[in-house]
């Protein structure tokens, strides 16, 4: 009850915390207060704590789950259950966990699986693979990330699809997406280039302006949609290049990210694996494979601070308190 495979973009369930333990299929959640070596307290997606199956589907059953988002308001825990190509949403999550709706499949007893890995991809096993399914308005491939905005809606980041969309509030099952960013429209899902296309992004946060920041992983970058947001729209803003039409990485889309690292420095990113925003509107990058966080102040291009590393041009350092190795989620807590 205590260890982790994997963990990913996990949440803060009214002051207790929820972890989406991937590599175990499952969500596991600490009650505060915590303390290291603890026990978790909530279980869900595994009969027991002693269980890992990958590959199952069902409105119990979770396989290989990438993020958690929460809204406090409602009560409502929304999953990323990624290699099936879905997200489930619960009220109450740590009391009797209710099921609410199943969003890019038709019932929660479907998931869209190769075992552990989505059907999307094909015959594809790279983590770093893109949909050969053509994209609809209610399908989903490999959902990496959620979040609620402030009006309840959800907003879903397809790494599979290279896309993010929109889920209108109360939620249905097999809902509509109502609003598509990183491509011209529902059915449209190559990966691209430019201010009006994302690669494989993974994690996405909103600024107190309602602006949406998405980490476009693919294209090692941040891009920035003003708000208010429809379909199509062009990025406004970038962090990691130098502009929208640069990528650092030597890789073809995917397959893994190649980049020097001697090109590392504060406004300069490899990979960005996770995204998020503080009260104060700093944003937080985790740049994957240079082994590090970025901090930028609002409205700045170079980052003030690299946390994993001595500075912002060292892309690896032994294992200590202060390094890190390919961070991708960040969480603040309440």
């Amino acid at each position: 009850a205590a260890h982790l495979n994997a963990p990913n973009i996990s949440a803060f369930v009214n002051g207790n915390l929820v972890v989406a333990d991937s590599g175990n299929s499952r969500l596991i959640g600490f009650a505060a207060p915590f303390f290291t070596g603890m026990d978790a307290s909530l279980l869900f997606g595994q009969q027991t704590f002693t269980d890992d199956k990958d590959g199952l589907h069902g409105k119990s059953n979770l396989n290989r789950v990438a993020a958690l988002a929460y809204n406090d308001k409602h009560d409502l825990l929304a999953i990323a259950d990624s290699s099936n190509s879905r997200i489930m949403l619960f009220q109450h999550p740590f009391a009797q966990m209710s099921f609410v709706a199943v969003l890019g499949v038709k019932n929660p007893k479907q998931g869209v699986s190769n075992g552990d890995l989505p059907a999307c991809w094909g015959d594809a096993t790279s983590y770093y693979a893109l949909s050969v399914w053509p994209a609809t308005a209610r399908t989903l491939c490999n959902p990496a990330a959620a979040k609620f905005d402030p009006e309840g809606n959800l907003w879903v980041v397809e790494q599979g699809n290279s896309r993010v969309v929109e889920f209108k509030s109360p939620f249905q099952n097999f809902e509509q997406v109502s609003v598509v960013l990183g491509q011209k429209d529902a059915e449209s899902n190559r990966p691209g280039l430019g201010p009006d296309r994302l690669a494989g992004p993974n994690d996405l946060a909103f600024d107190s302006s309602g602006n949406l920041w998405v980490a476009d992983w693919l294209n090692g970058r941040a891009v920035r949609f003003p708000a208010p947001l429809f379909t199509g729209e062009p990025a406004d803003a970038v962090l990691g290049e130098p502009d929208m039409f640069t990528r650092l990485s030597s890789s073809r889309y995917e397959s893994k990210p190649k980049c020097d690292p001697s090109y590392a420095s504060a406004d300069r990113t490899c990979d960005v694996a996770g995204i998020a925003v503080s009260s104060k509107d700093d944003l937080f990058l985790s740049d994957f494979d240079f082994n590090r966080v970025l901090v930028f102040h609002p409205g700045q291009t170079s980052a003030y601070s690299c946390i994993g590393q001595k500075d912002c041009q060292t892309t690896w350092s032994p294992v200590s308190a202060t390094s890190l190795m390919l961070p991708v989620g960040i969480t603040f807590g309440p």
